[in-house]
């Protein structure tokens, strides 16, 4: 046996620590980001209804909804309902119920829906400061230090 002391040497730096707690803080803020904008109960969607110039363009051209009835639907335009049955409602009080039936789908298609499950940043941004924060995971795993950064220690 040797009378040489065993120099342990651990996978990681203390650089590679560093690197990793900040690529965690990233993932953390980008989940951060993606977080809310769901309804209380699950069996209600939570958002605004309004049938804008868009909508009415829709129901005439892409879903063939009878000139009458987008007519009928006319003084709709524009106005925002809280949920989709106050534009139910609305729509049963001016067309009536048989009319209502048979175009519903139309209407409720050609709906333009604010709703904040929806906003850029949840859809767009905040996954993509999710995948940042991996790929830094990742790099802060990988990063070995150049063998001058080892003899200079």
């Amino acid at each position: 046996m040797s009378d040489q002391p065993v120099k342990l040497e651990f996978a990681f730096q203390k650089r590679n620590y560093i690197l990793l707690l900040i690529g965690i803080v990233i993932v953390i803020l980008g989940f951060t980001l993606m977080s809310g904008g769901g309804s209380d109960d699950p069996n209600v969607f939570k958002g605004d209804y309004e049938l804008n110039d868009e909508s009415f363009e829709q129901m005439a051209g892409q879903f063939h909804m009878n000139p009458e009835v987008v007519a009928k639907l006319e003084p709709l335009r524009n106005v925002v309902f809280a949920g989709e049955d106050e534009l139910a409602a609305a729509a049963r009080e001016k067309i009536g119920e048989a009319a209502f039936d048979h175009n519903y789908y139309g209407l409720r298609s050609a709906t333009k829906i604010h709703a904040d499950m929806f906003s850029s940043t949840r859809i767009t941004l905040a996954p993509i400061v999710a995948l940042l924060g991996y790929g830094f995971i990742f790099y802060a795993i990988m990063w070995k230090p150049r063998r001058e950064e080892e003899l200079a220690k």
